[in-house]
Protein backbone atom coordinates (compact mmCIF):
# COMPACT_ATOMS: atom_id res chain seq x y z
CA UNK A 1 0.00 0.00 0.00
CA UNK A 2 1.81 3.04 -1.34
CA UNK A 3 -1.01 5.84 -0.32
CA UNK A 4 0.22 8.95 1.44
CA UNK A 5 -1.41 11.23 3.98
CA UNK A 6 -1.74 14.16 1.23
CA UNK A 7 -3.59 11.75 -0.90
CA UNK A 8 -5.19 9.39 1.67
CA UNK A 9 -8.76 10.55 1.41
CA UNK A 10 -8.67 9.20 -2.60
CA UNK A 11 -11.81 9.03 -4.64
CA UNK A 12 -13.61 10.16 -1.34
CA UNK A 13 -12.55 13.44 -0.80
CA UNK A 14 -14.80 16.50 -0.11
CA UNK A 15 -17.49 13.92 1.05
CA UNK A 16 -19.41 14.79 4.07
CA UNK A 17 -20.27 12.09 6.92
CA UNK A 18 -23.83 11.52 5.89
CA UNK A 19 -23.13 11.05 1.98
CA UNK A 20 -20.30 8.80 2.90
CA UNK A 21 -23.13 6.13 3.82
CA UNK A 22 -26.03 7.72 1.65
CA UNK A 23 -28.50 4.74 0.22
CA UNK A 24 -27.47 1.16 -0.55
CA UNK A 25 -24.76 2.14 -2.64
CA UNK A 26 -23.21 5.22 -0.63
CA UNK A 27 -19.50 5.91 -1.02
CA UNK A 28 -18.46 3.73 1.36
CA UNK A 29 -20.07 0.72 0.19
CA UNK A 30 -18.65 1.79 -3.51
CA UNK A 31 -15.03 1.93 -2.40
CA UNK A 32 -15.36 -1.97 -2.77
CA UNK A 33 -14.39 -2.37 0.80
CA UNK A 34 -17.45 -5.32 1.14
CA UNK A 35 -21.26 -5.18 2.01
CA UNK A 36 -19.73 -6.52 5.40
CA UNK A 37 -17.27 -3.60 6.30
CA UNK A 38 -19.50 -0.77 5.01
CA UNK A 39 -22.21 -1.97 7.32
CA UNK A 40 -19.85 -2.25 10.30
CA UNK A 41 -18.48 1.14 9.58
CA UNK A 42 -21.77 2.33 9.01
CA UNK A 43 -23.14 1.05 12.26
CA UNK A 44 -20.10 2.34 13.92
CA UNK A 45 -20.53 5.37 12.54
CA UNK A 46 -24.12 5.80 14.02
CA UNK A 47 -23.01 5.22 17.47
CA UNK A 48 -21.36 8.71 17.34
CA UNK A 49 -23.10 10.34 14.79
CA UNK A 50 -25.67 11.91 17.06
CA UNK A 51 -23.82 13.64 19.29
CA UNK A 52 -21.07 15.28 16.70
CA UNK A 53 -20.84 18.25 15.04
CA UNK A 54 -18.88 20.79 13.43
CA UNK A 55 -15.20 20.06 12.85
CA UNK A 56 -15.92 16.53 15.12
CA UNK A 57 -18.03 15.65 12.08
CA UNK A 58 -15.38 16.82 9.65
CA UNK A 59 -12.66 14.25 11.67
CA UNK A 60 -14.88 11.20 11.60
CA UNK A 61 -15.53 11.50 8.08
CA UNK A 62 -11.87 11.96 7.37
CA UNK A 63 -11.01 8.99 9.20
CA UNK A 64 -13.69 6.98 7.60
CA UNK A 65 -12.44 8.10 3.92
CA UNK A 66 -8.83 7.04 4.84
CA UNK A 67 -10.33 3.94 6.04
CA UNK A 68 -12.04 3.00 3.18
CA UNK A 69 -9.31 4.42 0.44
CA UNK A 70 -7.05 2.12 2.62
CA UNK A 71 -8.88 -1.29 2.37
CA UNK A 72 -10.08 -0.70 -1.05
CA UNK A 73 -6.65 -0.76 -2.18
CA UNK A 74 -5.43 -3.61 0.09
CA UNK A 75 -8.29 -5.73 -1.35
CA UNK A 76 -7.25 -4.73 -5.07
CA UNK A 77 -3.71 -6.14 -4.52
CA UNK A 78 -5.12 -9.23 -3.65
CA UNK A 79 -5.25 -8.56 0.01
CA UNK A 80 -8.29 -9.93 2.08
CA UNK A 81 -10.32 -8.36 5.18
CA UNK A 82 -9.82 -10.77 8.74
CA UNK A 83 -12.87 -12.70 9.48
CA UNK A 84 -14.06 -10.36 12.37
CA UNK A 85 -14.38 -7.26 10.22
CA UNK A 86 -15.40 -9.35 6.55
CA UNK A 87 -17.99 -10.95 8.49
CA UNK A 88 -19.32 -8.21 10.89
CA UNK A 89 -18.94 -9.77 14.31
CA UNK A 90 -19.77 -6.93 17.30
CA UNK A 91 -16.22 -7.15 18.04
CA UNK A 92 -15.32 -5.43 14.83
CA UNK A 93 -17.62 -3.16 15.40
CA UNK A 94 -16.46 -2.02 19.00
CA UNK A 95 -12.86 -1.89 17.80
CA UNK A 96 -14.40 1.11 14.99
CA UNK A 97 -16.71 2.54 16.96
CA UNK A 98 -13.71 3.28 19.92
CA UNK A 99 -11.35 4.60 16.90
CA UNK A 100 -14.22 6.62 16.08
CA UNK A 101 -14.54 8.22 19.04
CA UNK A 102 -10.84 9.01 19.58
CA UNK A 103 -11.27 10.90 16.17
CA UNK A 104 -14.01 12.86 16.72
CA UNK A 105 -12.38 13.76 20.79
CA UNK A 106 -9.37 14.89 19.46
CA UNK A 107 -8.96 18.32 19.05
CA UNK A 108 -6.29 18.06 16.49
CA UNK A 109 -7.66 17.58 12.53
CA UNK A 110 -4.05 15.88 11.90
CA UNK A 111 -4.82 13.15 13.67
CA UNK A 112 -7.59 11.98 11.99
CA UNK A 113 -6.03 10.63 8.91
CA UNK A 114 -3.64 8.45 10.96
CA UNK A 115 -6.73 7.13 12.94
CA UNK A 116 -8.27 6.08 9.80
CA UNK A 117 -4.88 4.40 8.77
CA UNK A 118 -5.38 2.91 11.98
CA UNK A 119 -8.35 1.30 11.78
CA UNK A 120 -7.94 0.30 8.31
CA UNK A 121 -4.87 -1.68 9.20
CA UNK A 122 -6.11 -3.30 12.55
CA UNK A 123 -9.35 -4.63 10.12
CA UNK A 124 -6.73 -6.34 8.00
CA UNK A 125 -4.13 -7.51 10.48
CA UNK A 126 -5.35 -10.79 12.61
CA UNK A 127 -2.53 -10.20 14.91
CA UNK A 128 -4.23 -7.42 16.25
CA UNK A 129 -6.12 -8.79 19.10
CA UNK A 130 -9.06 -7.25 20.41
CA UNK A 131 -7.78 -6.41 22.98
CA UNK A 132 -4.24 -5.27 21.54
CA UNK A 133 -6.53 -2.84 19.61
CA UNK A 134 -8.90 -1.34 22.58
CA UNK A 135 -5.40 -0.33 24.29
CA UNK A 136 -3.51 0.87 21.22
CA UNK A 137 -6.09 3.04 20.57
CA UNK A 138 -6.63 4.43 23.99
CA UNK A 139 -2.33 5.53 23.53
CA UNK A 140 -3.52 7.04 20.54
CA UNK A 141 -5.76 8.84 21.74
CA UNK A 142 -4.06 10.64 24.61
CA UNK A 143 -0.81 11.14 22.04
CA UNK A 144 -0.61 14.29 20.64
CA UNK A 145 0.57 15.32 16.92
CA UNK A 146 4.02 16.46 17.77
CA UNK A 147 4.43 12.98 19.92
CA UNK A 148 3.31 10.81 16.50
CA UNK A 149 6.05 12.73 14.36
CA UNK A 150 8.52 11.96 17.39
CA UNK A 151 7.37 8.42 16.74
CA UNK A 152 7.63 8.51 12.88
CA UNK A 153 11.01 10.45 13.19
CA UNK A 154 12.54 7.32 15.22
CA UNK A 155 10.72 4.62 12.89
CA UNK A 156 11.71 5.87 9.79
CA UNK A 157 14.46 4.06 8.50
CA UNK A 158 15.93 7.07 6.30
CA UNK A 159 15.58 9.15 9.60
CA UNK A 160 18.29 6.95 11.52
CA UNK A 161 20.14 10.16 12.60
CA UNK A 162 22.62 9.26 15.67
CA UNK A 163 23.11 12.67 16.99
CA UNK A 164 19.28 13.66 17.04
CA UNK A 165 18.37 10.02 19.08
CA UNK A 166 21.32 10.46 20.95
CA UNK A 167 20.23 14.16 22.17
CA UNK A 168 16.12 12.66 22.41
CA UNK A 169 17.95 10.04 25.09
CA UNK A 170 19.82 12.89 26.67
CA UNK A 171 16.86 15.30 27.38
CA UNK A 172 14.99 12.27 28.74
CA UNK A 173 17.97 11.58 30.92
CA UNK A 174 17.93 15.58 31.66
CA UNK A 175 14.14 15.47 32.16
CA UNK A 176 14.22 12.77 34.89
CA UNK A 177 16.42 15.40 36.59
CA UNK A 178 14.10 18.17 36.20
CA UNK A 179 17.26 19.95 34.38
CA UNK A 180 14.60 20.47 31.21
CA UNK A 181 11.19 20.84 30.14
CA UNK A 182 9.42 21.26 27.09
CA UNK A 183 10.25 19.12 24.29
CA UNK A 184 11.73 16.22 26.97
CA UNK A 185 8.18 16.15 28.36
CA UNK A 186 6.85 14.81 25.26
CA UNK A 187 9.63 12.22 24.38
CA UNK A 188 9.62 11.37 28.38
CA UNK A 189 5.92 10.43 28.21
CA UNK A 190 6.60 8.44 24.62
CA UNK A 191 9.32 6.60 26.83
CA UNK A 192 8.22 6.04 30.48
CA UNK A 193 4.22 6.12 29.86
CA UNK A 194 3.77 4.41 27.21
CA UNK A 195 6.58 2.57 26.63
CA UNK A 196 7.05 3.42 22.94
CA UNK A 197 10.82 4.30 22.49
CA UNK A 198 13.28 3.50 24.51
CA UNK A 199 17.50 3.63 25.07
CA UNK A 200 18.43 0.55 23.45
CA UNK A 201 22.16 1.16 23.24
CA UNK A 202 24.88 2.00 20.52
CA UNK A 203 22.90 1.49 16.98
CA UNK A 204 24.44 -0.48 14.61
CA UNK A 205 27.81 0.77 12.98
CA UNK A 206 25.79 0.14 9.28
CA UNK A 207 23.79 2.64 10.60
CA UNK A 208 26.29 5.50 11.37
CA UNK A 209 27.30 7.79 8.36
CA UNK A 210 30.47 6.97 7.19
CA UNK A 211 33.47 7.78 10.45
CA UNK A 212 30.39 8.86 12.22
CA UNK A 213 31.39 7.65 16.17
CA UNK A 214 28.39 6.03 18.25
CA UNK A 215 26.71 8.12 20.52
CA UNK A 216 26.11 7.24 24.14
CA UNK A 217 22.66 6.93 23.95
CA UNK A 218 20.55 5.45 21.39
CA UNK A 219 16.66 6.02 21.12
CA UNK A 220 14.36 3.32 19.09
CA UNK A 221 10.78 1.88 18.75
CA UNK A 222 10.13 -0.60 21.58
CA UNK A 223 8.00 -3.73 20.09
CA UNK A 224 4.92 -1.41 21.55
CA UNK A 225 5.87 1.72 19.29
CA UNK A 226 7.25 -0.26 16.31
CA UNK A 227 3.48 -1.87 15.92
CA UNK A 228 1.48 1.71 16.46
CA UNK A 229 4.11 3.09 13.60
CA UNK A 230 2.67 0.33 11.09
CA UNK A 231 -0.83 0.37 12.27
CA UNK A 232 -0.51 4.40 11.70
CA UNK A 233 1.62 4.50 8.90
CA UNK A 234 3.63 7.12 10.13
CA UNK A 235 5.89 5.97 7.72
CA UNK A 236 3.80 8.37 5.36
CA UNK A 237 3.96 11.78 8.12
CA UNK A 238 4.85 14.16 5.89
CA UNK A 239 8.72 14.68 5.94
CA UNK A 240 8.71 18.53 6.44
CA UNK A 241 7.23 18.03 10.11
CA UNK A 242 9.50 15.56 10.86
CA UNK A 243 12.38 17.92 9.73
CA UNK A 244 10.65 20.55 12.05
CA UNK A 245 10.68 18.39 14.94
CA UNK A 246 14.10 17.42 14.19
CA UNK A 247 16.06 21.24 14.14
CA UNK A 248 13.61 21.52 17.18
CA UNK A 249 15.09 18.66 19.04
CA UNK A 250 18.78 19.80 18.15
CA UNK A 251 17.84 24.09 19.70
CA UNK A 252 17.16 22.55 22.46
CA UNK A 253 20.14 20.32 23.08
CA UNK A 254 22.18 23.83 22.02
CA UNK A 255 20.41 25.54 24.78
CA UNK A 256 21.49 23.24 27.39
CA UNK A 257 24.81 23.61 29.35
CA UNK A 258 27.56 22.52 28.43
CA UNK A 259 28.30 20.99 31.71
CA UNK A 260 25.30 18.56 31.77
CA UNK A 261 25.68 16.85 28.12
CA UNK A 262 26.87 13.95 29.83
Amino acid sequence: MTSTAADAGGNLAGIGLGALFAGAEGAVAGAVVGPSVALLLKQAVAQVGGWITGRQEDRVSEAIRVAATDLEQYLAEGGEIREAFASGQSDAEDIAEGILQAVAFSYEQKKAVYLGHMLASIAIRPDISVADAHRLTRVVDQLTYRQLVWLADMGAATAVDPELLSTAALLIELHQERTVEGVADELKELSGTYGLIGNLGAPNEDDLPTGGKPPGRYLALTVRGRKLFELLRLDSLPGTDRHTMADELLSTLKAIPPSLRR
